[in-house]
């Protein structure tokens, strides 16, 4: 059922605030004029009830004015109860729905037209006093409402403004952890393909002169194949912590399982590791794994199979990482911006991990990509790579 708007309720709270006073008046014994002159100015006093919450001040300046008229020349006010509930709603509203200026208008407003009906037939000072004090009252009342409703809106203005921020916040950790899970699909995926899409030309160019080297090929395609898969089910969340077949994570330690897949691959590379290997932190060991890896696949791709060294420095602050391969004159500018993740993905991992990463052409035409990642990232920085 729908409900009554505001403006229907406030028509029919004056109507019958009217009826009632009206009633009072013909059913009780006072001094009164002409019956019809006594009910018109009486409507006059009761109906701008109706305007209460949306214009209060006018409404009330009309009550005030038809009051002090009846007053002086029909009846006194003062001997009916029910007009001043339509006096004391106005006073209500014009301290509840008005700013201060209009709000202390209304009171005065109030105030004045008491003490002018009180002095018009004088009786006493209780003639004024009482009638001035609970008009006060119901004043105050209506600013405290006020007060009060300003408070609840803007405790609901700053629940949405909270209520927004988390949302947005929700959807930056969201896309984050999107950029998180692309950089590791490429870089599970992008090496693996890589070997297999070298070791297949390979196997094809052979095949009909060198049967075994051919089948050797094909078993490293199918050995890079699994394992990717076998990393991919790992990042996917499918396999369970207690699968003994779960691969382990990237980290340093895999670095000569890394550089055999690539030698096997056929690319000469070879490592060299100087200082003492230490413990790293969980997110720079798998940053630091995933430039060799990135880097070694590079060289595959696009070197030509020119000779390539991998040099592992471990330091007191940092550990640094040195990729090199000496170059192909016949192929192209290498690409090292590119479009997809590749180092560009890889700057940003050492980056937010507080290290450097640089990448580019060497004067003898190789290719050359160095980084530092420092030994104690922030934590905070932790869940980037």
């Amino acid at each position: 059922m729908r409900r009554p708007s505001a403006r229907t309720v406030d028509a029919a709270i004056a109507g019958v605030l009217c009826a009632a006073a009206a009633l009072e008046l013909l059913t009780r014994s006072i001094d009164r004029g002409p019956a019809l002159f006594d009910l018109l100015a009486l409507a006059c006093f009761t109906l701008p009830v109706a305007w209460w919450r949306r214009d209060p001040v006018p409404a009330l300046a009309v009550t005030v004015a038809s009051g002090i008229v009846i007053q002086a020349t029909l009846f006194s006010v003062q001997d009916l109860s029910t007009p001043l509930g339509g006096l004391l709603l106005l006073t209500f509203g014009s301290a509840a729905y008005r700013e201060r200026r209009d709000a202390l208008i209304g009171l005065a407003l109030t105030v004045g037209a008491i003490v002018c009906v009180g002095l018009i037939r004088w009786t006493g000072v209780s003639n004024i006093t009482f009638p001035v004090v609970l008009p006060c009252l119901v004043w105050l009342a209506g600013r405290i409402a006020r007060n009060r409703a300003h408070v609840a809106g803007e405790l609901h203005e700053a629940a949405v403004r909270a209520r927004e921020a988390r949302d947005a916040e929700a959807e930056s950790a969201i896309a984050a952890e999107r950029r998180r899970i692309a950089r590791e699909m490429h870089d599970i995926v992008a090496p693996s393909v890589s070997v297999m899409v070298v070791q297949a030309g390979g196997a094809r160019r052979i095949l009909e002169h060198d049967p075994a080297r051919a089948s050797e090929a094909a078993a490293l395609i199918a050995v890079t194949g699994r394992q990717a898969a076998a990393e991919l089910r790992r990042l996917l969340g499918v396999l369970q912590v207690e699968d003994d077949h779960a691969p382990a994570e990237p980290t340093l330690a895999r670095i000569d399982a890394l550089v055999g897949r690539a030698r096997a691959a056929g690319l000469p590379v070879t490592l060299r590791v100087e200082g003492a290997p230490v413990p790293l932190p969980a997110a720079v060991d798998h940053a630091a794994y995933r430039v060799v890896q990135e880097a070694i696949t590079n060289a595959l791709k696009y070197a030509g199979g020119a000779p390539t060294m991998v040099d592992v420095s471990y330091g007191k602050d940092e550990v640094e990482l040195r990729v090199r391969d000496r170059g192909c004159d016949e192929l192209a500018e290498f690409p090292v911006g590119g479009a997809g993740h590749g180092l560009e993905g890889m700057r940003e991992r050492v980056r937010a991990l507080g290290g450097e990463l640089v990448a580019g052409r060497c004067d003898d035409g190789g290719f050359e990509v160095r980084a530092s990642l420092p030994l104690a990232a922030a934590p905070e920085l932790m869940e980037i790579a």
